[in-house]
């Protein structure tokens, strides 16, 4: 940033005087304020001055607008600005214009050499983070040829800014061809005061052939009040919203959804035992929240399934024949009461009725959980 020429020059009540008169010390003052004015936002703000001055994190702090903490995600303006770019040997990085996905740019990683990957791009901001908090991003690529690998990471760290460790958001040994979207929730270790993010386009010695990778429209932010992977909902509407996914007892990628794997694991059915694991599956089910240690419903594991059943019981009644003279020998009378009466087995039985199942009044909803 160009050094500043002018000082601020401040004008008193009386310069401004409507008796007294304008002189050149005021036009003066006037006229160093104005120039020092535009030299501290930047030149760049007067038609036809030459741009000595932008908010990249080094003339000026970035203060993040809207709800994405993630500075420039979508490398519009043909930019990189607030990343710092490590090309690996043989390897480039660039914003390019040939494939986007939000906007009209995207960011670039080539690898030409398998063993070496193509480079990778860490965010310059050291975000501030509160540990144990809940955080999402969310963001697309794809890669120009199958085969070639990626990861995309958040690196944590602590109050002195030293790594305290990385999560995986999304990694491939052979990135589809494509678009990819992810959005996922995950959180901070207890003793991570920052974080930044980490893209990796042909990770080192990883995949099976070398190629191009493009990442776009990256979007951070902390998950207030909002659901977390794992949570469920009940809809109104016939399919899944946005973030969520039936709960149908499907097979969903460990890989694409990694932040629902992270949550719920296995618990709903491991899928192909390494690629996938099972959504629950609540179509049709009613729903009984675990005893979690109480003394009923015993026995039970989080998630598991329990066939209807009605709990023991007996019905009886009492049932007297009259008006019949003799000691009567039916099959179905054994002796005879004191008022002239058959008293004892007596051939009657209660009648079946209801339908198919127990069930009380219900209303048919969409069960979704948070991806």
């Amino acid at each position: 940033m160009t050094a500043i020429s002018k000082t601020w020059q401040a004008i008193t009540d009386a310069q401004i005087d409507p008796d007294s008169p304008i002189d050149a010390a005021l036009m003066q003052a006037i006229r160093d304020g104005l120039v020092h004015l535009r030299e501290w936002i930047g030149a760049g703000y007067v038609a036809g001055a030459v741009q000595d001055h932008n908010h990249d994190g080094v003339n000026s702090a970035p203060i993040p607008i809207g709800a994405n903490s993630l500075r420039n995600g979508s490398f519009e303006g043909n930019s990189t600005a607030g990343w710092t770019l490590t090309p690996y040997t043989g390897g480039s990085l660039a914003a390019s214009a040939a494939v986007y996905m939000h906007g009209i740019y995207s960011l670039a990683i080539t690898s030409t050499i398998l063993a070496n990957g193509g480079g990778g791009a860490l965010t310059d901001e050291y975000e501030e983070v509160t540990g144990g908090g809940a955080y999402t991003l969310k963001g697309s690529l794809k890669a120009s040829i199958a085969g070639v690998s990626c990861k995309v990471e958040i690196i944590w760290y602590d109050d002195a800014q030293a790594q305290i460790s990385a999560y995986s958001v999304y990694s491939s040994i052979s990135t589809p061809t494509t678009q990819v979207d992810f959005d996922t929730t995950f959180f901070a270790p207890a003793t991570a005061k920052y974080k930044r993010l980490n893209l990796v386009g042909g990770v080192p010695a990883s995949g099976s052939a070398v190629g191009t990778i493009y990442f776009d429209g990256l979007h951070a932010a902390r998950s207030i009040g909002m659901l977390l992977p794992g949570d469920v909902i009940y809809t109104a509407q016939s399919t899944a919203r946005e973030g969520f996914l039936k709960c149908n007892g499907a097979a969903v990628s460990r890989l694409a959804y990694a932040g629902l794997f992270t949550a719920i694991g296995t618990t709903h059915g491991a899928g192909d035992g390494s690629t996938t694991f099972n959504l629950p599956e609540l179509r049709g089910e009613f729903i009984r929240c675990l005893a979690d240690g109480r003394a009923v419903d015993t026995g039970r594991a989080l998630g598991s399934y329990q066939a209807g059943q009605n709990e023991s019981h007996s019905h009886s009644f009492s049932h007297s024949l009259y008006n019949y003279s003799g000691a009567g020998s039916g099959t179905n009378y054994t002796g005879v009461d004191g008022g002239g009466g058959y008293a004892g087995d007596v051939g009657t039985g209660t009648s079946a009725s209801g339908g198919g199942e127990s069930r009380p009044r219900n209303v048919a909803l969409l069960a979704c959980i948070k991806y």
